[in-house]
């Protein structure tokens, strides 16, 4: 009967804990579907940089970085970093998470949050850019608030750019002002919510030592679910994504930058009117941005140091 009873009585545990998960799990999807959706929603009319959607979606990514309790950059207009870039007037959105013993020494977490704008389709007239690229904003919002929580050594700068669309506008504004010996990483997203064979890649992963950290400390917290390589390299084709994303500008200076993304760009609803919230997987960007949480852990914490990269302009 003891021995009954003690069975019971882990049966019971197990699945509490198991619940509990689901739970965490569905608040965290319910999250980011939230950001995704406001994002995404026809009133951004496709936050095309410099557009009145751009502020519009960059007035939100503020007030929720203001709610995460990230402070404001110093010489910035608030959360808004001012540029002018081919003429355009555009707006990256930043919050500052200082660090602790270590906070001299700056990670940047980034995604871009603009998109193409307007569509002269008469169905659907608005390219709403769901999976592109309000996932990955969503992603960094997320782990703005998670990370917070942790009060990490490193100073964590996030970044939401604009002006990837137009070529990267953004990222290279910032990569043109830093001080490359600060910078110990750059963590970019980029489509997470829609995924290939239930698969998550990293960009330039033949680059220094980034794709080796995250899947270690993955493996080490749970083989089980994560296995030795939950995070994919990045076919490395003609279509060049590491060169085609923000982490680009900051690994011209020998940066360990890096792009976590599912979704390439010859899905479906790439650049189309169809790029919508509803299209999304919320459990496996939720599966993403829980792993990414747990992965880059050691790297805000300054437990490990990337090895710079050495790429050549115009070369992949």
């Amino acid at each position: 009967m003891k021995y009954l009873s003690t069975l019971l009585l882990l049966f019971l545990l197990q699945s509490a804990f198991a619940q509990s998960n689901n739970q965490a799990d569905t608040s965290i999807q319910n999250l980011l579907r939230h950001y995704v959706t406001a994002l995404a929603h026809d009133s951004m009319q496709g936050r095309k940089t410099g557009s009145s959607g751009m502020y519009k979606a960059a007035a939100f990514i503020a007030n929720e970085m203001r709610a995460a309790g990230l402070k404001t950059a110093a010489g910035n207009d608030g959360y808004a970093q001012l540029f002018t870039a081919d003429g355009l007037s555009a707006v990256n959105v930043m919050g500052v998470l200082e660090g602790q013993e270590l906070k001299d020494e700056v990670v940047i977490i980034c995604a871009h949050y603009d998109h193409i704008g307007l569509s002269e389709n008469k169905k659907d007239s608005i390219f709403n850019g769901a999976n592109d690229n309000a996932s990955g904003t969503a992603a960094l919002l997320f782990l703005a608030a998670q990370l917070k929580k942790l009060q990490p050594k490193r100073t964590l700068l996030f970044i939401a750019f604009s002006g990837e669309e137009m070529g990267l506008l953004g990222s290279k504004y910032v990569a043109s002002i830093v001080d490359p010996v600060k910078i110990k990483a750059v963590i970019n997203f980029e489509m997470l919510g829609i995924p290939s064979g239930k698969r998550a890649f990293i960009t330039g992963a033949n680059y220094g030592n980034f794709f080796s950290v995250l899947n270690k400390e993955l493996a080490k917290k749970d083989l089980q679910k994560y296995g030795k390589y939950f995070f994919r390299r990045a076919p490395e084709d003609i279509r060049m994504l590491f060169t085609r994303s923000d982490n680009y500008p900051f690994a011209l200076k020998g940066i360990p930058a890096h792009t976590i993304y599912v979704t390439d760009d010859e899905n479906k609803h790439y650049h189309k009117e169809s790029d919508e919230a509803h299209t999304l997987s919320y459990s496996f960007m939720t599966e993403v941005v829980e792993a990414a949480f747990i992965a880059i852990q050691p790297i805000v914490n300054g437990e490990v140091e990337l090895k710079k990269i050495v790429v050549r302009p115009g070369r992949y």
